[in-house]
């Protein structure tokens, strides 16, 4: 892809720095994998929800070096109370079966090995706007904004960003 002002440098160091194919079309089916086990286990435990990917593969600056995937499992019909405390339950065992490790952060979340890949799942709070609860409830909504403003050349902006910032001097 050609976009205006960019030089020779960047394009190779976007070529070793962007995803592969190969890279993508795993990491979808690593999404849909995930996707199905929770939905066929979550519905029937009569549970309403919306399953979204979020982060960097969702918003396409996913950098090379980086095989991971952020999973947002949105229930409607709880409180943050029910997130904290009960949300991990019905991920965990519809999640059975693939190596799961819990984590903490302002909420709990799960993280899955699958691949050589780390993928976190994430409970949250569906809602229609943001509002002051968990932080993590926002997160929807932040990149559902950043996909509507980037085109191809603004993402790999972002990737060469990206990619400046883990640059460590010795």
């Amino acid at each position: 892809m050609s976009c205006p002002g960019r030089g020779p440098i960047e394009e190779r160091v976007l070529e070793a720095i962007r995803p592969t194919e190969i890279q993508l079309r795993l990491l979808s089916r690593a999404y849909d994998l995930i996707r199905r086990a929770l939905e066929r286990s979550l519905a029937a435990h009569g549970l309403d929800f919306v399953i979204e990917p979020e982060g960097s593969f969702a918003k396409g600056t996913l950098l090379r070096d980086r095989w991971e995937m952020d999973v947002f499992v949105l229930f409607k019909g709880v409180d943050e109370g029910w997130v904290l405390s009960e949300s991990l339950g019905p991920l965990r065992e519809a999640l059975q079966g693939f190596p799961v490790i819990s984590k903490f952060s302002e909420h709990p979340y799960l993280t899955v090995s699958l691949m050589g890949m780390e993928i976190d799942v994430v409970p949250a709070i569906y809602a229609e706007r943001p509002s002051t609860g968990l932080g993590v409830g926002r997160t929807p909504f932040h990149t559902r904004y950043v996909r509507s403003k980037l085109n191809n050349c603004m993402a790999d902006e972002v990737r060469l960003l990206k990619s400046f910032l883990k640059i460590r001097l010795l």
